[in-house]
């Protein structure tokens, strides 16, 4: 009997400490998803207050694009890669339809409408696939971005080298500009090699884990094929540059994707795990921003061309070059650096 009473007793021990080991987990799993929740809405909140401070988004625009940068994230790369694509490709269609349409119109009432026809689609094809091949080398070309070697940039290619092994990325080829200040984009076709361009003020004044933060960046937009879409943005947006390189900066801002940098810079933290690196960049690039830096080097030296190269390329740089002529138009977006660097805190 004593031997029953006692294996009652261990039985009733037993599952007593079952049960107390259950609700010890569930509590915990209800504190985890509680935390889950209340760091994603640290998140929404923080963009909404910082958005809330401009004139670009209100709040519930803010909240909005912030949703969408965070599930373009979970989309993963090779579909955000494939719409890019199929973007980038129609917004070459644009000029080329464009012209293709005077053709028809002007040659249809000088010959006949079969004639126009035939040369309108004809000129369409032929300028769509010259916008697509020609954008990036003629950015790159204005700009004055030069290529650089190992043996002059030894510690960038020893980072691109290795993020890029981490992400599957071809090496890009590496341009230089040789200015002040820093920042870095990506210009090319999804189909040809990417010409990843740093400043020299990107290279000599930043530490290598916020050099890291930044190529990291710049290559999630290639592996996104989002270079391939600011590129063509870019260059369909360059006549528009003559009617003030703002407008064209807004343009190309639209046409590229609002949101894109937010997103990326989420995606690119995850490729370094050290958010604190990308964050300290945004904050050193951010302080040499504004119509100062556009015009130092750059636009003092080739003018009205490199003013209005800047403005299309504006919203494709790391941090957006405020173009000179509207000093107040990063206010209130999200892809500004405050608010990117205030998400990056939380992270």
């Amino acid at each position: 009997m004593a031997d029953q009473r006692s294996a009652n007793r261990q039985g009733s021990n037993r599952q007593g400490s079952n049960r107390h080991s259950a609700n010890r987990q569930g509590s915990n799993r209800h504190s985890a998803n509680r935390q889950g929740s209340n760091r994603q809405g640290g998140n929404r909140h923080t963009a909404e207050r910082h958005s809330g401070n401009g004139q670009g988004v209100g709040s519930e625009g803010a909240a909005a694009l912030w949703e969408a940068a965070a599930r373009d994230v979970r989309a993963g790369a090779d579909k955000i890669a494939l719409r890019n694509r199929r973007n980038a490709a129609l917004l070459a269609l644009v000029p080329g339809v464009l012209v293709g349409v005077l053709l028809v119109a002007l040659i249809g009432s000088l010959a006949s409408l079969a004639a126009g026809l035939v040369t309108g689609i004809v000129a369409c094809v032929a300028t769509s696939i010259l916008v697509w091949y020609a954008s990036a080398p003629v950015l790159l070309r204005w700009l004055g971005a030069v290529p650089a070697s190992e043996d002059e940039l030894p510690r960038l290619y020893n980072l691109v080298d290795g993020i890029c092994t981490t992400m599957g990325l071809a090496m890009p080829e590496i341009r230089l500009l040789d200015v002040d200040w820093p920042d870095a984009l990506v210009l090319g076709g999804p189909h040809r090699r990417v010409a990843l361009v740093v400043t020299r003020g990107l290279v000599d004044g930043l530490s290598l884990v916020q050099l890291e933060g930044v190529l990291a960046h710049e290559l999630v937009h290639v592996n996104r094929a989002e270079a391939a879409r600011g590129t063509v943005a870019a260059a369909v947006a360059l006549p528009v540059a003559a009617l003030g390189p703002s407008k064209a900066a807004s343009l190309v801002h639209v046409l590229a994707g609002r949101g894109r940098e937010m997103s990326c810079d989420q995606s690119a933290v995850r490729v370094t795990r050290y958010p604190p690196g990308l964050r300290d960049a945004l904050e050193a690039i951010a302080a040499r921003a504004g119509a100062g830096r556009a015009g130092a080097g750059l636009g003092s030296r080739t003018g009205r061309v490199a003013s209005g190269v800047l403005g299309a390329t504006s919203w494709l740089w790391t941090v957006a070059i405020d173009p000179p002529d509207d000093p107040d138009s990063l206010t209130g977006e999200l892809d500004a650096p405050g608010i990117r660097i205030a998400a990056l805190s939380e992270l």
